[in-house]
């Protein structure tokens, strides 16, 4: 079963009883499920539940995990670069489009990893938002 990973931000509303929600863009599924898993209580048969959320705030394990993988996605994206860098360089190397399109996809990865986080970090200023990392 797959499972979407993604930020919000939630706002206190002194209107009524329900914050107001700020979605940020997906995470996906398989890198941050592996990340977070760990970190979320089980089923009675041990499964993860097919929803929920978890606190993402600073100082939590989720937010050290995401950190963490926002550097080694900056690592691998760095690795990549430089990879494709050199496929140009050598003309007889037919890899480029498939090393373009893997830098792409990792980059874009990285950039929604770094939006959560820089979000996560805005909201920590401010003691009418909480930051929690929800699954569906």
């Amino acid at each position: 079963m797959g499972l979407n990973f993604n930020v919000q931000l939630l706002i206190d509303n002194t209107a009524d009883d329900k914050p107001t929600v700020i979605n940020l863009p997906d995470l996906g599924n398989s890198a941050i499920r592996e990340l977070m898993s760990p970190l979320i209580e089980k089923t009675e048969e041990g499964l993860m539940p097919s929803f929920g959320d978890l606190p993402i705030d600073i100082g939590t394990q989720a937010h050290d995990r995401l950190i963490d993988l926002h550097k080694s996605l900056s690592d691998k994206e760095d690795r990549i670069g430089d990879r494709l860098e050199e496929s140009m360089h050598d003309v007889s190397n037919d890899s480029w489009d498939v090393l373009f399109k893997q830098y792409q996809e990792v980059r874009n990865f990285t950039d929604r990893v770094a939006l959560s986080i820089s979000a996560i970090k805005k909201a920590s200023k401010n003691p009418a938002m909480q930051a929690v990392i929800v699954w569906y």
